[in-house]
């Protein structure tokens, strides 16, 4: 459908319902040997695990009902020392121009995140935006265990 789904006028709902069972038809294939997926708790979001990043893709209308494809993974927990070279390491990943999420703190977690609006999203952008947020979850993870020692989120996964 592509672009002819956006000039045609599919509804967001309609996109995201498509989207949502497009993604489970494709990541058996997509994933490699021990990644597996799941659903949150409350089976609003999907999550894939891909190496050692645990992603959760899922969809957000904001308070003027824009419909946004959410893309996000905890990665780590913040460290108790060396709390400023944490912060400019973060703050570099960030500035990184090839790099599509975007590290963002809450809670003493640092997640990748990434948001884009559903209206005009092609299935191909969809697509791609989700194999690289997979890939850089999976990379800036141990990137920053190596380098500060943090330890790794584990996210549960609801079958």
């Amino acid at each position: 459908m592509g672009l002819f789904s956006t000039l045609f006028g599919e509804a967001p709902e309609e996109k995201i319902v498509r989207w949502r069972e497009d993604l489970l038809e494709a990541l058996p294939t997509l994933l490699s040997e021990g990644d597996g997926f799941g659903f949150s708790e409350d089976q609003t979001e999907v999550i894939v695990r891909s190496g050692s990043a645990h992603i959760s893709i899922g969809f957000r209308v904001d308070e003027e009902d824009e419909v946004y494809l959410v893309i996000y993974s905890p990665l780590v927990f913040m460290p108790r020392d060396n709390l400023l070279p944490f912060y400019r390491k973060l703050l570099d990943i960030n500035n990184a121009e090839i790099l599509l999420g975007r590290l963002a703190m809450a809670e003493n977690i640092v997640f990748l995140r990434c948001a884009l609006p559903v209206d005009g999203l092609s299935d191909e952008i969809f697509g791609h935006c989700v194999g690289e947020m997979m890939a850089e979850a999976d990379s800036l993870d141990d990137i920053l265990i190596e380098e500060f020692g943090v330890k790794r989120v584990e996210v549960e996964v609801a079958d």
